[in-house]
């Protein structure tokens, strides 16, 4: 029994040269396209050849939105670190006669640079996190856990409510497997 060279179908018997495969719409003898140059036509997958298992192809994870929420809340948290720090150095200082202005001006200095390193290290973790990668979500679980232990008075509530709302949620399963390393692609 003859086969199409394109899709392996079998042929029947009367089939002739140039006639088209009723399966994939080919020339039988070529397997050249019948339709005209510049022509649309949709892309066709290869047919499997028969008695070997389909492959599933894997789609990439989803990330949950309140992943995205984080990611995207960390680059805003950039920006404002970077505008305190290019508040802190760069505003005149206009103090009055008698405060030590070199100190001063060291401790703004060091209290900018602070904020700057602060600003690269909430770029890293937020660009992990959109990317679903699963050192983002421990550097947030950590910071987070940071957080909760070193907030010391009453005053801080909210920011101890929000590191244990984040904690939390990075914790659940369906924000674990998204974050798993084994089901994605390398890359």
């Amino acid at each position: 029994m003859a086969t199409c060279p394109c899709c392996g179908q079998g042929l029947p018997p009367t089939a002739e040269a140039n006639e088209l495969c009723p399966a994939c719409n080919r020339a039988m003898d070529t397997g050249t396209d019948p339709e005209p140059a510049g022509s649309y036509r949709p892309r066709e997958w290869p047919v499997p050849e028969p008695g070997l298992p389909r492959v599933a192809e894997s789609s990439p994870a989803k990330r949950p939105f309140g992943v995205t929420i984080l990611g995207w809340g960390s680059y805003i948290t950039v920006g404002i670190c970077l505008l305190s720090a290019s508040v802190l150095f760069f505003e005149p200082l206009g103090l009055p006669e008698g405060v030590d202005v070199v100190s001063t001006r060291q401790e703004r200095a060091w209290l900018a640079g602070t904020f700057v390193l602060l600003a690269l290290v909430t770029y890293v973790v937020g660009r992990g996190l959109l990317k679903l990668r699963e050192w983002g979500r421990t550097l947030t679980l950590m910071f987070s856990a940071l957080v909760l232990v070193l907030a010391g008075s009453d005053s801080e509530i909210w920011t101890r409510a929000i590191a244990l709302i984040i904690f939390w949620y990075l914790m659940q399963p369906h924000v674990r497997a998204a974050f798993d390393t084994s089901s994605q692609p390398a890359g």
